[in-house]
Formats: C-alpha cells, structure tokens, sequence
C-alpha cells in the first residue's frame, strides 16, 4: 500500500457546454497537481454537461458521446501529459438513441480509460423510468491500479450501503472513491473551489459496510 493524494476539483459547469466544461475540467486538473501534486484527480458529476440537461433522454444522447470518446480524449491526454488518474464523470451514450448513463470513467496515467461505472442509484428525478433522461448500470466496479484498487460511486450512491459492500467484498482493499458526491454540479459547493485528500487505506474486513478510505482533507480556494 501506498500513501498518495486524491484531489476534488468543484466548479461552476456551463449547462449543455460540454467542450467548454471538458476546458474547465483539464484547468483544474492542472491546476490540482501543479498545487497539490495529486496522483489522483476527481472532476464533478456530469461535469460535461450539468446535471440537470433539461432536453429528452433522445436529445441528450446526440449531445453526449461514448466512453472512451471525443469528450474524454482531451482528459486522457492530460492525464498522460501529467502522469495522474483522473476520475471523468459524464453522461455516456449508450448503443441505442435514448439510452443513456450517468457514467464514471477511471483514466490511467498512460491516457487509456481503464474502467467506466455507471451509476446504479440513479436519484428519482434523473431516473427515465420515472419521466426524467438516464438509464441505471448494474454492475460495481473495481480497477486494479498501482495506487491501489479503486471503486467508482457517484453522489446518490453514497446513500446506500449495497454498493460500498460490493466493492468492499470485490477488492479488500478497495477505496470506493465516493468524493463525487462531493463534485457535483449542483452540489454544497457552488464556487470554484478543491479538496485535497491523502489516502491511507485501513484494515478491510472483507464484510465492511462503510466506504473503506480514510481521507484527511483540506479546502483551498
């Protein structure tokens, strides 16, 4: 195991910009490790477009793009140029018009998405079932990496203890990276604003309910 920094990048997203935002995105990346020197970078929610789209689910996904794909080509290249993982939340099209996630995806220093979460507890309004626009994943996901093995939450999923276990029973030593909840769009913090974390993972029982990750954290402006 190794002790290393994890930065969370907040800041306000252009609704429905979402090449602006990925600009905005790879300026906090920057930003997190010439200050911080993070390993690991976590940008917003949905930070292509916002959370709310405020289109059908059918518009939505003309808008958005695949993972790995033109909107995450850019992060990709920053985090090679930088040698960090960056964690690049997005909604994702899915293969059919209409389908689309509210996705995760882990990109490794060599620039190569190495995982992509989509989120399973998808809050009531966002839910298409339920008249909004995304369609739920229904799988945890763990990537072994040298840092350690990382587990990818998005904001609602924090409020229940199923995926956290999951993860937790899937990789002991899993960090169920759960900071989006913290970077959203619409989230306690409005202005620009990171957190930095330096992650020690504790004992894992194989059967802990709680997010394995203890975080020490810091705000700057």
């Amino acid at each position: 195991m190794i002790k290393f920094v994890a930065a969370c990048a907040q800041f306000a997203i252009t609704p429905m910009q979402p090449r602006e935002n990925v600009q905005k995105a790879i300026h906090w990346i920057e930003r997190a490790v010439r200050e911080t020197n993070a390993r690991l970078i976590i940008v917003p929610e949905t930070v292509t477009t916002g959370f709310v789209p405020g289109i059908p689910a059918a518009e939505l996904w003309d808008v958005v793009g695949t993972l790995p794909g033109a909107l995450s080509a850019p992060i990709a290249e920053t985090a090679k140029k930088l040698g960090v993982f960056v964690v690049f939340p997005t909604y994702e099209r899915g293969t059919e018009r209409g389908v689309v996630y509210n996705s995760a995806a882990l990109i490794d220093p060599h620039g190569e998405v190495i995982g992509v979460y989509r989120k399973t507890h998808l809050f009531p309004t966002e839910r298409k079932s339920a008249g909004g626009w995304s369609t739920p994943g229904n799988k945890p996901v763990v990537v072994e990496t040298e840092l350690g093995s990382i587990g990818l939450m998005i904001c609602y999923d924090g409020d229940f203890p199923e995926l956290a276990r999951c993860e937790a029973i899937t990789s002991c030593t899993s960090r169920s990276m759960k900071m989006t909840r913290y970077c959203r769009s619409n989230g306690r913090w409005r202005n620009s604003k990171w957190m930095t974390f330096t992650a020690r993972p504790p004992a894992c029982p194989s059967q802990d309910t709680s997010v394995p990750l203890r975080l020490t954290a810091s705000y700057s402006k």
